[in-house]
């Protein structure tokens, strides 16, 4: 049933999924298109968003081609991607806006070549270390965030070809489109000059934000104050930070199978958790003795233990009263173990305990017991108040097994219990949590450094990267919320998506020309509000996961919620004031090329674009 369940509640919620797609379909059209029937971008628009349903599925096909298994988790990965592709989509869109009056883009395809030039860059940047994130991701020993991983990577990877080979050649016939509306229309200049007028004003906008506010000494002291008490307030919560597990999480609140674990938690809250210590095929009859006091050890750990209940206590005391034997002290033969054993078995107090045994063939009245291959000794665990007092518990019962010195035959004894799931994985969590955002993140700074040449600017992007890991991570103890497996997913998926913002402004920051400040002025203005649409496009999607009883959904709300919060600030806000401070001097790779002008008749063909001075479209 808990199976069916959670099976069941993987699927519940994807009817989100079509509404976060229609929400993000308007949002993409407002955020592509400018105020005229000429620059309403729906067919970019629409083209996009299949590149990300195309890209969910190859993911999965390629993912489930390769054996890797598909988890609740996965139900979420959607919405992930639906975040990342948008984002790259305003980043062409930005480069395309922003290129449109160069003197090399008259001719279509010329100019669509230079908006990749310096759009494919940056978003070749963010794909690549969005998929080094995941990959890393994937080497960690947790099945649940193995798979994620390799999914999440899959996808965007996808979606970088996807937007490449599909969103751009869509792009370039609505351009056509557009031309052909251009040219038959008797108004063309003035609308153009509203145009511009529109594209002015926006910037004018972000200019004078950055430069009356955030880059002024009032500004840059204020934010940077901000920056370093976020950090210092963050820190305190992630010292606190909890790691706790449980799979009844999956579960919607009101299914049958939850109203009855919470019934039984209710009305037996001390009844313990079961648990069983396994041998398999031992010569039990010359271990006798090393089963008494191994049992004794056990009933001795009253901390921890409720009740012990083993076959081999009530068979010790059922051979000393009926047989006269002297068990412990007295050894048995193996023939003589055997039959006491068969009879046993069917006694009034044995019968209960054929569960615990498993025979070479099939047990027999009147008949000696075959032999042995697995048997198990039955106690409960005390229930415990969370992982630090659980995590002891579990680790001495295995510290007694193999200090036991029962290791005759093939020697295999091992403890086990339902509840291990929950908690070893409350034990390696915290571990694997901080080994692979460490692991991500320097191979996502590895990846950026090798793709934009530029040390300081890489570790201004590092620096960011981890002040926003380390205020999502002390905010989410500040929320109520633990480390689990889906926050640990969440968080690792994180670093691929909080780097994306501080890339876009760093490799912007190195193409523009002149002083820091300036030069923190042109790359605002150019790709500041293509991050900014990116950023709100990703909390669009991820919003009606806000709607969802479904802990996953809800989790991965919250999370993503915090990482482009802070991603966003560290990445508009603190890295373009440092950078007007100590910013890293310009990479210039600009291609001048010898491209001959249109003749004005020839901007009516769909495959040219208008001149220079008419292609500034905002």
């Amino acid at each position: 049933s808990f199976g069916d369940i959670s099976s069941e509640a993987m699927f519940q919620d994807f009817d989100k999924i079509f509404i976060g797609a229609l929400l993000m379909l308007c949002y993409v059209v407002f955020g592509l298109s400018r105020i005229s029937l000429f620059e309403f971008r729906i067919i970019p628009a629409g083209a996009g968003l299949l590149c990300i349903g195309l890209a969910c599925l190859s993911a999965s096909g390629i993912c489930s081609a390769l054996g890797i298994s598909y988890g609740p988790v996965h139900t979420s990965l959607p919405f992930l991607l639906m975040g990342i592709g948008v984002d790259d989509m305003f980043v062409i869109m930005a480069c395309h806006y922003e290129r449109c009056g160069d003197k090399l883009g008259n001719v279509l395809p010329i100019h669509m070549g230079l908006v990749l030039q310096h759009a494919g860059v940056s978003i070749t940047v963010t794909s690549f270390t969005d998929i080094v994130a995941s990959t890393v991701g994937g080497t960690t020993i947790m099945p649940t965030l193995e798979s994620f991983c390799y999914y999440a990577a899959a996808g965007v990877f996808m979606i970088f070809v996807y937007q490449l080979t599909f969103f751009v050649p869509f792009l370039i016939l609505d351009e056509k489109r557009r031309i052909k509306c251009d040219g038959s229309n008797p108004n063309i200049s003035q609308f153009h000059q509203r145009n511009r007028k529109q594209k002015h004003s926006t910037k004018k906008m972000i200019h004078f934000i950055y430069s009356k506010v955030v880059l002024s000494s009032f500004g840059k002291i204020f934010f940077l104050t901000i920056t370093i008490f976020l950090a210092g307030f963050c820190i305190r919560g992630n010292i606190y930070l909890k790691q706790k597990f449980d799979p009844k999480w999956f579960l919607p609140s009101n299914s049958y199978v939850m109203k009855f674990l919470k019934a039984q938690e209710k009305w037996y809250s001390d009844s313990g958790q079961d648990a069983f210590i396994f041998f398999g095929r031992l010569n039990y009859s010359t271990e006798l003795s090393n089963l008494d006091a191994f049992t004794k050890k056990l009933r001795n750990q009253t901390d921890i233990i409720k009740d012990v209940d083993t076959w081999y206590e009530v068979f010790r005391d059922y051979l000393n009263s009926y047989y006269g034997r002297d068990i412990p002290n007295e050894v048995l033969t193996e023939d003589q173990f055997n039959y006491y054993l068969g009879k046993f078995m069917f006694s009034p107090r044995g019968g209960k305990y054929q569960q615990n045994f498993r025979f070479a063939h099939a047990l027999q009245c009147g008949s000696p017991a075959p032999p042995i291959t697995v048997s198990s000794l039955s106690f409960k665990f005390k229930l415990f108040n969370g992982p630090e007092e659980a995590l002891p518990a579990m680790n001495l019962v295995k510290k007694l097994v193999r200090d036991s010195n029962i290791d005759s035959g093939d020697g295999f004894k091992t403890v086990w219990s339902k509840v291990f799931a929950n908690w070893v994985t409350d034990e390696i969590i915290h571990h694997e949590l901080y080994r692979n955002l460490f692991f991500a993140v320097i191979c996502v700074m590895l990846t950026t450094f090798f793709l934009i040449l530029n040390i300081q600017s890489c570790f201004w992007i590092f620096l960011c990267v981890t002040l926003t890991l380390i205020d999502v991570c002390g905010m989410m103890y500040y929320w109520g919320m633990t480390v689990d497996n889906v926050s640990c997913v969440a968080l690792v998926l994180s670093v691929g998506l909080c780097v994306d913002y501080a890339t876009h402004v760093g490799q912007a920051f190195l193409k523009c020309k002149g002083t820091r400040r300036e030069r923190v002025l042109k790359t605002v203005e150019s790709i500041g509000s293509a991050v900014m649409k990116g950023g709100i496009s990703t909390l669009l999607s991820l919003s009606v996961l806000f709607l969802s009883d479904t802990y996953i959904f809800s989790s991965f709300f919250k999370i993503f919620l915090l990482v482009v919060t802070l991603g966003l600030f560290h990445g508009i806000v603190f890295l373009p004031i440092v950078f007007s401070l100590i910013g890293p001097e310009p990479q210039v790779s600009d291609i001048e090329l010898d491209i001959p002008q249109s003749k004005p008749s020839e901007n009516l063909v769909g495959t040219n674009i208008l001149t220079p001075n008419e292609m500034t479209i905002g």
